[in-house]
């Protein structure tokens, strides 16, 4: 079949992912993987759908799979990557990880996989230095704004709060989110940061868009609260 045919399935199944339908998506490509059992991109995309749902030894040897059947092919180590972090094995997750960006073509891929490295280094290492610097890494090859997201957490975490605030604000000014949970968490993060500084007015001008750009108050803050209990925390 021709490579088109094969792209169009895999933006569908990518879709599936993305939608959240993720016991779909892994129902798609074992169909897919039936088909075209040389390509290794099905079993990558499943190998992730088995992650998101916990199966870290079904995701392992998919992205097996991906090594065996195409060596040269960047997702394979990209995915064993992310088994070796979820099993807190982060030195060979690193590894893998370089292995992968040095066989990835596009810069995109290239960039995802610096900021792949960047939260493992933020959330789970807590080596916030390291993490800034890859989260930069990953802004320089593709200026995608929901790494600035977790390059300004990396600078709260490691106490430097001015910096932060900066990162959240040119990203909030430049429109540079994408995705709606990172807005929201900026500008609650920003509302945040006015609040302990005792500057209520400022606060309160960035909570009410938080909550504006979330109203169920779900994404980020995850408070059941109604949005004038919140408030209360800013009338001062």
């Amino acid at each position: 079949s021709s490579q088109v045919d094969k792209d169009k399935e895999l933006e569908r199944v990518n879709q599936l992912v993305n939608t959240g339908r993720i016991s779909d998506a892994i129902q798609a490509s074992t169909g897919l993987i039936a088909r075209y059992p040389k390509d290794p991109r099905f079993y990558y995309i499943r190998g992730f759908g088995h992650l998101r749902q916990k199966s870290v030894s079904d995701a392992r040897a998919d992205f097996e799979s991906c090594i065996r059947i195409d060596p040269k092919y960047y997702g394979g180590y990209k995915g064993m990557a992310s088994v070796y972090s979820i099993k807190g094995m982060h030195e060979e997750a690193e590894k893998q990880y370089m292995r992968a960006y040095d066989l990835a073509t596009k810069d995109e891929e290239k960039s995802v996989i610096m900021q792949n490295i960047a939260v493992m280094y933020s959330a789970e290492i807590k080596n916030q230095k390291k993490a800034i610097e890859f989260f930069n890494k990953s802004i320089r090859l593709n200026d995608l704004g929901d790494w600035y997201f977790g390059l300004a957490l990396a600078y709260y975490r490691d106490g430097r709060k001015e910096e932060a605030l900066d990162v959240w604000i040119k990203a909030v000014n430049e429109k540079k989110f994408k995705n709606v949970y990172f807005k929201h968490a900026a500008y609650y993060q920003i509302a945040e940061y006015w609040r302990e500084k005792k500057n209520y007015v400022q606060a309160k001008v960035y909570i009410k868009t938080a909550l504006e750009l979330d109203p169920d108050n779900a994404l980020y803050m995850k408070t059941s609260n109604n949005i004038n209990e919140h408030l209360k925390k800013y009338d001062k």
